[in-house]
């Protein structure tokens, strides 16, 4: 297509997108002219002189837009974006030819760009780049999604997409026909920060409720509000909180009812409802329906970041809520607490071994020297290529090791490392690429892109704050975060993730490890200051791993088989070799239909998306 006609399109697909914002900047000689789409319940707008801010902050954005405007207004050549900037957003400065634009630190809305020719493309969607600018899948970020069932912010699913992190920022100035903006310059305008916690534990419960408190009542909007119930501690308590701030008839939570997977979440869920008088809205999350396929890859195609099993019943969530609720109310979702963060699931045998690695005295030995050559790692990747059927066994001590005084390796463990140890398990994740022509090592990259960003602060003594931005940004793109957000889409409603606060993340990241154990202050603050029946307040999270299975069981009963002939049919490219390989081990029985299938069933749709 010619530029003009990427342009073009463009703007249609943005003005069909519903929700969100997209700015168009085409250079001139001397300057730029701009062109805007802004949606009319989670984005405001203000006016400065040879420009405008945009922003989307759901019921904060009209307050955003013009903290941001008056603050950039005073003097725009030193412009920095305050670390308490709600929303993401974009300063169009014409007079100045320059261009702001700023990832919400909080997660919940996102921001993407692209410079081409002679014209700059953002947008808080994805969707008006495919097809536009965007015309191919990433082998990389597919890689990635298949490995860890997410993706990542440095390492999205398309090609000509660059997504910020939350609380990251790109500046372009003296925009004309001349200059070419840098996409990689981007730079941090929001991190956790160390804050004084009193040492008495109950004014603690009592501050850690006050702030979340605040955070909740800032997002309300109409008197309403909506949760995305799940029964764990986290929904539960915000669901409470609401409860307790608004009439609860005003408060309308959606629940996923998965039959026998979540059972226990079920009575959970009945038990809150029963104390504290909420509007409870099930959605059963079983596809049997002979038009399955439209349901599940409508849903699919909505959440184009990558996506999980769960999200059509989310979505039908997000649509149930919102009939419930007047258009811009906001549902919160409860993600993002940043208490023992990755130690939660009560069935983890390892978690002790793990905290004690990652936030106890075995965290020393991220910052002693190497006591392996960097070369080394490859014996154990040469061993489990020749015998695969332990590769685990071999392979993993090396990684461990090679981690050890390597302290990007050693704490990219804790999100990427197997089953969550320290080291990079870098053969696992380039199996995917064997054989494909493609030089690749996916794990370096991890470390390169993402973790090495935090190595200063891990080594100081602000690491708990740095290990708590790296797990912030590492579900920057994720399905866990992406989900509610087109859930609430789906409803004509903004979104908001009650535990990513600044000051609430700060005040969680800052208090005594054992204070956050099992998320205890949470727990504690729930049964006592909000009289939450102690069966929910103390209820232990068990985790999906091995159960994750049985979950496609459930959900797709009918649809697996039907699911694994549109994979076979698929061309993946350069992760052919591993889709092969896969199809047989189903095929056989070897193996049953899982989250890695589900995602290359998702990747075949993401691509037809883009044609």
């Amino acid at each position: 297509m010619e530029n003009h006609e990427i342009i073009q399109r463009f703007k249609e697909k943005s003005e069909a997108m519903g929700t969100g914002f997209s700015v168009v900047i085409e250079l001139e000689e001397n300057g730029f002219c701009y062109w805007t789409w802004v949606d009319d319940y989670t984005c405001a707008v203000s006016k400065h002189n040879g420009g405008e801010v945009v922003v989307q902050a759901g019921s904060l954005s009209f307050e955003s837009a013009m903290s941001i405007s008056e603050l950039y207004g005073r003097n725009p050549t030193s412009y920095y974006p305050s670390r308490y900037t709600d929303g993401s957003f974009v300063i169009i400065d014409s007079f100045n030819h320059k261009v702001f634009l700023g990832r919400d630190s909080s997660q919940a809305y996102h921001l993407y760009v692209w410079f081409q020719d002679t014209t700059l493309f953002i947008s808080t969607s994805i969707i008006p780049f495919l097809g536009t600018v965007s015309m191919e899948l990433d082998p990389i970020g597919c890689g990635l999604y298949t490995v860890f069932n997410i993706t990542l912010a440095p390492f999205p699913l398309y090609k000509k997409i660059k997504p910020l992190l939350p609380g990251h920022y790109l500046l372009f100035n003296d925009l004309t026909q001349k200059s070419k903006p840098d996409l990689e310059s981007d730079k941090i305008f929001w991190q956790v920060e160390p804050i004084d916690v009193d040492t008495s534990y109950k004014k603690a419960i009592n501050k850690y409720e006050e702030l979340l408190t605040t955070n909740i009542l800032r997002h309300i909007n109409n008197n309403t509000a909506g949760v995305f119930l799940s029964g764990g501690s986290d929904s539960a308590v915000a669901v409470a909180i609401l409860s307790k701030i608004l009439d609860p008839l005003n408060v309308v939570a959606g629940f996923m009812d998965t039959g026998s997977y979540t059972r226990d979440e079920n009575n959970l869920v009945k038990i809150l409802q029963k104390k504290y008088g909420f509007s409870l809205s099930p959605v059963l999350a079983c596809f049997k329906q002979t038009n399955w396929k439209d349901i599940v890859n409508g849903a699919i195609r909505k959440n184009l970041e990558g996506t999980w099993p769960t999200f059509p019943a989310y979505l039908e969530m997000g649509r149930v809520i919102g009939e419930k609720l007047q258009k811009g109310s906001t549902t919160f979702n409860g993600e993002l607490c940043l208490l023992d963060q990755g130690f939660n699931a009560s069935d983890d045998r390892t978690r002790q071994l793990r905290r004690w690695l990652f936030k106890g005295p075995g965290r020393s030995l991220a910052f002693i020297p190497p006591i392996l050559p960097h070369g080394a790692r490859q014996i154990g990747q040469k061993l489990a290529r020749k015998w695969r059927k332990y590769k685990t066994f071999l392979e993993v001590p090396f990684a461990f090791l090679h981690s050890i005084g390597r302290p990007a390796y050693f704490y990219g463990g804790y999100k990427a490392g197997f089953i969550g140890f320290p080291g990079i398990w870098q053969s696992y994740y380039g199996k995917y690429f064997s054989n494909s022509g493609l030089d690749v090592a996916l794990g370096d990259m991890l470390v390169e892109k993402l973790f090495s960003n935090y190595v200063d602060r891990l080594a100081s003594r602000e690491w708990k704050q740095a290990l708590a931005t790296m797990s912030a940004c590492w579900y920057s793109e994720a399905s866990n975060m992406t989900m509610p957000l087109h859930a609430a889409i789906s409803g004509s409603l903004a979104i908001s993730f009650p535990f990513s606060d600044v000051d609430l993340m700060d005040y969680a990241s800052s208090l005594p490890i054992a204070w956050t154990i099992d998320k205890k202050i949470q727990k504690d603050m729930a049964f006592e200051n909000l009289s939450m029946p102690s069966e929910v307040a103390y209820f232990k999270k068990i985790g999906t791993g091995a159960g994750s299975e049985t979950y496609f069981d459930i959900m797709y009963p009918s649809a697996q088989w039907e699911m694994l002939d549109e994979i076979k049919a698929h061309n993946y490219g350069l992760l052919q070799n591993h889709v092969d390989e896969r199809i047989k081990l189903v095929e056989t029985r070897k193996k049953k239909f899982g989250w890695q299938e589900f995602n290359l069933y998702c990747l075949a749709q993401y691509q037809k998306g883009i044609l």
